[in-house]
């Protein structure tokens, strides 16, 4: 599964997402972690975990 990101989104983010999105070994997908979950506000399949 692939997910079409936006223009414009940051080379880290769009990194983040493509690695979060499931797979065999992670089915439901990884969850990621950041100081900023707006980022990742939107693309379908990542579920970002806010870091306090």
């Amino acid at each position: 599964m692939t997910t079409r990101l936006r223009a414009g989104v940051p080379e880290g983010v769009a990194y983040a997402a493509y690695l979060a999105q499931p797979c065999a070994e992670w089915p439901d997908g990884r969850p990621v972690i950041t100081r900023d979950p707006g980022d990742f506000k939107g693309i379908a399949g990542v579920v970002s975990v806010p870091l306090r």
